[in-house]
Parts: structure tokens; C-alpha cells; sequence
């Protein structure tokens, strides 16, 4: 139930459960079985972002919004999943498993559908958009599943590490550090004057390498291109060879990078 408050406490209202062993009866309950259920109601310091709470990172999101009604429905609808809100928890109505995405199709669609797709947290179990609330250095991140040393950003560091924070401008990016294990190409298209290309590059990534579901063999590698005609290309104009280098068409290595300033 959703309890409302008579006023002198720290929230205004409390979602509740079945009590814990600890005496807890908060929804969701912290590992240890505590917490009171207190609803977030505009969007900002939300006590679910703590990692105490075991809660998978859309369950997070969902319960932190700018909406109390939204958060407190995330926050029941957690209590039926998991068997809080009757007497014998195995009646628990778990979500259905989703239609697995077909991760090769998904690295066809336009960047603006892709990016579409992240906000809505419908790619898989684990790669999403996260739209920043304020007060952190970038407004949006691209998430994956996190990796053995926490970091869940997309893409990560060779130790595993890393936010996931778009480039919205063209400007400084934090993929261009060599700390990330990128090809020239995955750098570029993840740092172009668009906020909603560079997220989708970064989606694709985690497609690509596994980040985004379960089981990483189900990833979805990129095509193995056909190799270019090389001795036909010497003769290529001028003009039609530098756009196969601007458009990054000449092979794994050979392209032209354009200065953004």
C-alpha cells in the first residue's frame, strides 16, 4: 500500500510491503531488508540510486522520476514482481521475458530510431539512455551491462571503467582518450556534433561486443566488409577517392579525419 504522510517525516509518502526478517517494510528494501519506501516526488536526490538497494539500473531509473505517482507505481509494481505483497511469495508475478531484439537489425536503424529505442529502454536487458536530472558533467549516458570493476558506461575503459557520457557538441570527447579500446572509425562516429549520433554509435557498440544482453555470444558483430578492389582504386579521380576516405570506405585503416576545430 501507499502510505501518506501526516507530515514531520522526510517524505510525504511511503510505498509498503510484506515486513523482512530485519523489520523492514519499505518498498524496495536495501539487502540487508531495510528501508521505509520513501517516494521521490520531483526527480532528485532519490535514495534508490544507492547501491544497497539490489535494483537493476531501469528499475532505478523508474523509481526515480520527476513524477511521485510514476515512481510509486515502479515501486509497487517491484513489490508484486518480487513476492512483497502477499503471504506466500512464490503467487509473485514476475515479468514476462521479453522477445529477445534482433541485435543484427538494430544496427541498421537510423540513429534517430536507435536513439529512440534507448530512451525507452528497449534494448534488452541492459543498454539504455540515461537523461541526466542535472548536476552532472554531461545530460545524457549511454549504459550497458556493467562490468567486474562496476563501471557500466558504454563504451568502457581496457580496465572497465567509464560513464558513457555523449558528446553534444563535436567538442571534447572523452573517446578519444586511447584509454578506450576504440578503432578510429568507432571514435569518430562517437564524437560528432550530434548528441543523438553520437549516442547511437555508442548503443551500436554495445550491440556489436555484447553489453546489451545476457549472454554476450548472442551479440551481433558488424558484417566483415568486402575488401576493396585495391589496384582499381589507384585509378579512382581525385574527387571519388577522397570521398571514399572522408566517408571511411577504404579498408580498416585508411581514411581522412576532418578537424572540428
Amino acid at each position: 500500500y501507499i502510505q501518506e504522510s501526516q507530515g514531520g517525516t522526510a517524505c510525504d509518502y511511503y510505498v509498503k510491503g510484506r515486513p523482512s526478517a530485519a523489520g523492514g517494510n519499505g518498498l524496495p528494501l536495501t539487502t540487508d531488508g531495510h528501508g521505509t519506501g520513501c517516494v521521490d516526488e520531483d526527480g532528485g536526490f532519490c535514495y534508490f540510486q544507492n547501491l544497497a538497494y539490489p535494483l537493476t539500473e531501469v528499475e532505478r531509473d523508474s523509481m526515480c522520476t520527476a513524477s511521485h505517482v510514476a515512481n510509486a507505481a515502479a515501486q509497487l509494481r517491484y513489490g508484486i514482481r518480487n513476492g512483497f505483497c502477499m503471504d506466500d511469495p512464490t503467487e509473485a508475478c514476475a515479468a514476462p521475458d521479453p522477445t529477445p531484439p534482433d541485435w543484427c537489425a538494430l544496427l541498421e536503424e537510423p540513429d534517430d530510431d536507435l536513439y529512440a529505442l534507448g530512451l525507452a529502454k528497449q534494448l534488452g536487458t541492459y543498454c539504455y539512455i540515461q537523461e541526466s536530472q542535472g548536476g552532472t558533467a554531461c545530460d545524457y549516458y549511454v549504459k550497458g551491462r556493467p562490468s567486474a570493476a562496476g563501471g557500466n558506461g558504454l563504451p568502457l575503459t581496457t580496465d572497465g571503467h567509464g560513464t558513457g557520457c555523449v558528446d553534444e557538441d563535436g567538442g571534447f570527447c572523452y573517446f578519444q582518450n586511447l584509454a578506450y579500446p576504440l578503432t578510429e572509425v568507432e571514435r569518430d562516429s562517437m564524437c560528432t556534433a550530434s548528441h543523438v549520433a553520437n549516442a547511437a554509435a555508442q548503443l551500436r557498440y554495445g550491440i556489436r561486443n555484447g553489453f546489451c544482453m545476457d549472454d554476450p555470444t548472442e551479440a551481433c558483430a558488424a558484417p566483415d566488409p568486402t575488401p576493396p578492389d585495391w589496384c582499381a582504386l589507384l585509378e579512382e579521380p581525385d574527387d571519388d577517392l577522397y570521398a571514399l576516405g572522408l566517408a571511411k570506405q577504404l579498408g580498416t585503416y585508411c581514411y581522412i579525419q576532418e578537424s572540428q576545430g
